[in-house]
C-alpha cells in the first residue's frame, strides 16, 4: 500500500493527540485504577503489592483484589520510585501502552494479511472511543492485549508453542478477569483442532509455568498456605458477591440485548462469520486456526460477560479482536467492498469519539485529594480509594470493601477518643459504609467542604 507509514504516523499522531488532552481527567479516575496505583506505589516503597488500611499496616489479602498483574504494576512500581507518585505517570505508562498496540496490530496484521489490512485495522482501533476510555486507565485491559497479539503472532505465524504459552501467559496475568481464558481456550483448542497435542500441549505449559508462580508470589502473602488458596478459589467460583449467577446470565441476556454494545459487536462477528464460512476454502491453514482459536476464546469470553452483573468492559478483547478480523474477511469476498465498510466504521467510531465518549471527565477526586493533602491533618478515609491513593499515606486510615473480599481495614467513623482522625472522606451521601453509622459521623464531626460527590467531614 502507497504511503502506509507517513498514514501509520498520522494515526499515532492522532492517537496521541487523543490521549494526552485530558490525560488525568477523561477518563476519570476510578475505584480499580486507583487500586493499581496504590499497590506499586506499596510495591516501589515497602515491597508490597498490597493496600495500606493504615500508616503501619497492610491489609493482608493481596490475593483476592489485585486484578492487574505485574506486568503492569512492576513497571509502575519503578516510575514511582523515580519520578513520584502521580496520576499523570501512570496514565504516560498506559499512552506507551497505545501507541505499542497500535504498532503491535499495525504489525501482526500485515503478516497474516497485508499492509492495507494493517492501515485499516489501526484505523479502527484508534477511531474506537473504548480503546482510550479502557485504555488510558492504568490497569491491564490493552498491555494484555498486546501479550495476546504476539502470542497470536507465535502461535500460527511462528508455530513456537514455548513463546506463544509464555506471550498468552503474560497476557493472562496480565488481566486475568479478561485474559485468563486464553488458557483453557487453547487447551480446547489444541484437542479438537491440532496434530501432536501432547508434544504441544508440553511446550504450552511449560512457558506458562514461570509468569504465572511470579504472579502469585507477588501477590499471595503465603504461597504455601491452604487459607489462601481456598479464599482464591471461593472468590472465583463468585467473583462478584452474587446470589445466582444464572440470575446473572438471564437477566443480562434479557437486558443487553438490543443495547447499542452488544448490537455493534454483534453485526462485526456475525459479518467476520459469514465471509469466512461464505470463502472458507480460499483461506490459508494457519488463518484457519487463528480464527478457529479466536472464536473459541471469544465465545468463552462472551459466557463470561453474561455471568457477570453486565460489566461491558469484559467484551473490550472481543471487540478488538472483532476489529482484527473484519477487513481481513470482507477481502476473502472484495477488497473493495472491505475498504468501504472499514471506512463506514471508522466514521462511526469518531463520531462516538467526537460527540459521545461515555466516559466521563472528572477531576474531583484528584482535587479531593489535594484538598486533603494541604490541610496536612490525620484523615480517614471511606471506601474511596481514587483520593486514598494519592494521599501521603503518613497520616491516613482507610476503609476499603470489594466484591467478595472482607472488608480491609476499620472504619475510621468507629475510631473513639484520640484514636479519631481529624478529617473523615466519603463519596456520596448513602455511602453504605456511612449510612449505618451516620448518627456517630453527625456526633463527633461536622461537614467541612464537599468536592464534586466527595464530602470532607472535620472533628468536632
Amino acid at each position: 500500500m502507497k504511503y502506509s507509514r507517513p498514514i501509520l504516523c498520522l494515526i499515532i499522531g492522532f492517537a496521541l493527540f487523543i490521549s494526552l488532552r485530558t490525560l488525568t481527567s477523561q477518563p476519570r479516575y476510578f475505584y480499580d485504577e486507583a487500586v493499581v496505583l496504590e499497590t506499586a506505589h506499596n510495591l516501589g516503597t515497602n515491597g508490597k503489592l498490597d493496600i495500606l488500611v493504615n500508616p503501619n499496616t497492610f491489609s493482608g489479602y493481596a490475593h483476592l483484589f489485585n486484578s492487574t498483574g505485574y506486568t503492569v504494576s512492576l513497571p509502575l512500581a519503578i516510575i514511582f520510585k523515580l519520578g513520584g507518585v502521580s496520576l499523570a505517570h501512570g496514565r504516560l505508562l498506559m499512552v506507551a501502552w497505545l501507541i505499542i498496540a497500535i504498532l503491535s496490530l499495525f504489525y501482526i496484521s500485515k503478516v497474516f494479511w497485508g499492509t492495507e489490512a494493517g492501515i485499516m485495522t489501526v484505523a479502527l482501533l484508534a477511531s474506537f472511543a473504548p480503546f482510550y476510555g479502557n485504555g488510558m486507565q492504568v490497569m491491564g485491559e490493552v498491555p494484555g492485549f498486546v501479550f495476546l497479539l504476539w502470542g497470536l503472532y507465535q502461535l500460527f505465524h511462528k508455530k513456537n508453542y514455548k513463546l506463544a504459552g509464555l506471550l498468552m501467559s503474560l497476557a493472562a496475568i496480565t488481566k486475568p478477569s479478561m485474559y485468563g481464558l486464553l488458557l483453557p481456550a487453547f487447551l480446547i483448542y489444541i484437542i479438537f483442532l491440532e496434530k501432536d497435542k501432547f508434544f504441544k500441549l508440553k511446550d504450552f505449559i511449560i512457558a506458562c509455568i514461570g509468569p504465572i508462580v511470579l504472579f502469585f508470589l507477588f501477590i499471595m502473602p503465603n504461597i504455601l498456605s491452604s487459607k489462601n488458596w481456598l479464599e482464591i478459589i471461593k472468590l472465583y467460583r463468585n467473583p462478584y458477591d452474587s446470589p445466582s449467577l444464572i440470575n446473572n446470565v438471564i437477566s443480562n441476556i434479557q437486558t443487553y440485548w438490543h443495547h447499542s454494545t452488544i448490537l455493534y459487536i454483534g453485526l462485526l462477528l456475525a459479518m467476520i462469520i459469514y465471509f469466512i464460512f461464505k470463502n472458507y476454502k480460499k483461506i490459508e491453514p494457519n488463518i484457519k486456526n487463528l480464527y478457529s482459536f479466536s472464536f473459541i476464546y471469544i465465545g468463552l469470553l462472551i459466557l463470561y460477560f453474561l455471568r457477570s452483573p453486565g460489566w461491558f468492559r469484559y467484551l473490550f478483547p472481543v471487540e478488538l479482536l472483532a476489529f482484527m478480523f473484519i477487513y481481513s474477511a470482507i477481502s476473502l469476498k472484495s477488497k473493495k467492498l472491505a475498504t468501504y465498510v472499514v471506512s463506514f466504521l471508522v466514521i462511526i467510531n469518531l463520531g462516538q469519539l467526537g460527540f459521545y465518549r461515555g466516559d466521563i471527565k472528572d477531576d474531583s477526586a484528584q482535587d479531593t485529594a489535594k484538598y486533603i493533602t494541604d490541610l496536612n491533618q490525620s484523615v480517614g478515609i471511606i471506601n474511596t480509594p481514587e483520593v486514598s491513593s494519592l494521599v501521603p499515606s503518613e497520616k491516613r486510615y482507610q476503609v476499603i470493601k470489594y466484591f467478595g473480599v472482607p472488608e480491609l481495614g476499620l472504619n475510621p467513623i468507629l475510631f473513639k477518643g484520640d484514636q479519631r482522625t481529624q478529617l473523615i472522606v466519603f463519596k456520596s451521601a448513602d455511602n453504605p459504609l456511612v449510612v449505618p453509622y451516620q448518627n456517630i459521623l453527625n456526633s463527633n464531626y461536622q461537614s467541612l467542604n464537599q468536592i464534586g460527590s466527595y464530602r470532607i467531614y472535620e472533628l468536632k
